[in-house]
C-alpha cells in the first residue's frame, strides 16, 4: 500500500468501528420498542 492507500484504509476502518459501536445501540432501541408494543 502507498501512503495515500493506507490513508484511504484507515479511515474507512475507523468508519467501519463507528458502524459497529452504533449497531448495538439500535438493536437495543428496537428490543426496547418492541417489549413497549406488547
Amino acid at each position: 500500500l502507498n501512503d495515500d492507500q493506507g490513508k484511504l484504509y484507515e479511515e474507512l476502518l475507523s468508519e467501519q468501528q463507528d458502524l459497529n459501536n452504533h449497531i448495538p445501540l439500535h438493536i437495543i432501541r428496537l428490543q426496547q420498542f418492541e417489549n413497549q408494543l406488547k
